[in-house]
């Protein structure tokens, strides 16, 4: 499927899940959108309105693909900046054309229109299509109305256009994409605010030729799945001590159940695009004849996510034993240990998704696991079982970098815009209580509660009974409670917490 997101509106989509798929948060879905913004800066930095134009030849002019998204006002940079910095090195991001050798500009907003004492540029001297849409932003901006000569603001009165003007030539590039650009799209792009938690305010240092890569750019979610025959393999080895101490071996060779989420660009026939770097770290797509992507081109370049599975080789085993006690009576101690080796992480590279790879700022690493489980069993209160659990799971070969700046391992189960693509831990800690007890005339009826707290702040509790109103009939009530940290695997469920209702009837 081209630009389709999976399980939208689903109770329990976690956000590590959101980011990919996600209607409004997801990468799948913000990959055609930035194509669109790509091809809409196209024509007005062209004054077209057709990307076959001739003068399309200055969105990447030699001599300035190197230039950054990053700083600037508007006309510094097509609206990608984020404060008012002067032209770096002498060049222009704005230029519509340029001498090949030299790299001068010598047509659109030149270093002349650049007024350093103020760090504006004169808008004026932007293509036509572009000066619309700033002046457009500028007006919704400072409550303005009407046209050149006759512009007025809100309470009625006339404005002067060299004041208007002025508002224009003040816009910012967050200002451009956050009321320019953003409400023509349905994904999270841009904002105003000063937390990093929309799209482009993770990619400031992609410049215009990697933007120009992005022209018309959409994507597509595939699968690459086992086929039918492909089993997993599995052995166990059970038996007891002398002392009483039940035990098992265990070994499989098995799919793992976490899918991996691969990405590629791929051509207008579907095979897959080299993505290179230029001189001045620019992403480049090519196909197998060396036709370049994007752009004017007309070649659309799709990104597809594909998701995919990957055998793991796994080792482990459990026990369990009872230990007579004074005080507690028998206790049931048991305990689990796994060790998996080749299984994937998400890993996120703030650097390459800075630069605009998307490649790069998210790939799936192998590496090894381990968890284990140690519980205790008790009696109490006649005949209530109270069962206590401590869980670990930790990822033997976690990257812990900057999350900020680096290279790093996300939380598969949390990464998301809002929360910076959440860092994971190395060691991933639980602890449960579970009580159970019988009630009713004979104990017929039975009640169950169990609580998880997870170390980093997430919690879930479920109560739940069960009521056997005869033989083959049995009615159950539960409650699911889920709160604590948004960015945990249980907090971010608060809203799907839930009542559910079932009846049962065997025959």
């Amino acid at each position: 499927e081209t630009n389709s997101s999976h399980s939208q509106g689903h109770a329990f989509m976690m956000k590590g899940v959101d980011s990919i798929v996600g209607e409004k948060d997801g990468m799948l879905d913000i990959v055609p959108d930035l194509g669109g913004i790509a091809r809409r800066f196209a024509w007005g930095f062209g004054k077209i309105g057709s990307l076959d134009d001739g003068r399309m030849s200055g969105f990447t002019v030699s001599g300035f693909e190197g230039m950054t998204m990053g700083g600037g006002n508007v006309a510094t940079n097509m609206a990608f900046a984020m404060g008012n910095v002067a032209p770096a090195n002498g060049g222009n991001m704005l230029c519509i054309t340029a001498d090949a050798g030299t790299g001068t500009c010598t047509a659109g907003v030149t270093n002349d229109d650049y007024d350093g004492s103020t760090g504006g540029w004169d808008y004026t001297d932007l293509p036509d299509n572009f000066q619309g849409a700033i002046l457009g932003v500028a007006k919704q901006l400072n409550g303005i109305s009407g046209s050149a000569g006759s512009y007025t603001d809100a309470d009625g009165n006339n404005v002067a256009d060299s004041v208007v003007d002025g508002y224009a030539n003040a816009t910012t590039g967050q200002q451009m994409l956050a009321y320019g650009f953003q409400p023509y799209y349905n994904t999270n792009l841009a904002d105003m605010d000063s937390v990093d938690d929309a799209t482009f305010d993770f990619m400031g240092n992609a410049n215009f030729k990697t933007f120009n890569t992005f022209v018309n750019a959409q994507s597509q979610y595939a699968y690459d799945m086992p086929s039918d025959s492909d089993v997993d393999l599995a052995l166990r080895y059970k038996n007891s001590t002398s002392n009483g101490i039940n035990y098992s071996l265990n070994a499989s060779y098995n799919y793992d159940k976490n899918p991996i989420i691969n990405l590629s660009w791929h051509g207008t026939d579907g095979a897959e695009l080299t993505q290179s770097s230029d001189a001045y770290g620019a992403i480049v797509l090519k196909d197998a004849s060396d036709v370049e992507y994007g752009g004017t081109t007309g070649n659309r370049a799709t990104l597809r996510f594909t998701e995919t599975v990957k055998r793991a080789k796994n080792i482990g085993g459990s026990f369990d034993t009872a230990i007579e006690t004074e005080e507690l009576g028998p206790v049931v101690i048991r305990g689990e240990f796994l060790y998996s080796k080749d299984v994937y992480s998400p890993v996120m590279d703030k650097v390459a998704l800075g630069k605009g790879d998307m490649l790069g700022a998210l790939t799936m690493v192998k590496g090894d696991r381990a968890k284990f489980v140690l519980g205790a069993d008790i009696t109490a209160l006649t005949n209530m079982m109270v069962s206590a659990q401590f869980i670990q799971d930790s990822n033997l070969d976690f990257i812990d970098g900057d999350q900020a700046t680096g290279k790093y391992t996300a939380d598969y189960a949390t990464m998301s815009l809002y929360n910076g693509f959440n860092k994971g831990t190395k060691d991933k800690n639980f602890y449960s209580l579970f009580l159970s007890k019988p009630f009713g005339a004979s104990g017929e009826h039975r009640w169950n509660n169990i609580f998880m707290f997870e170390e980093n702040g997430g919690k879930w509790n479920r109560l739940d009974a069960e009521f056997s109103i005869d033989d083959d009939t049995q009615a159950t009530v539960e409650y699911n409670k889920y709160w604590g940290d948004a960015n945990t695997q249980f907090g971010q469920l608060e809203k799907s917490s839930n009542i559910q209702v079932g009846f049962k009837y065997s025959f």
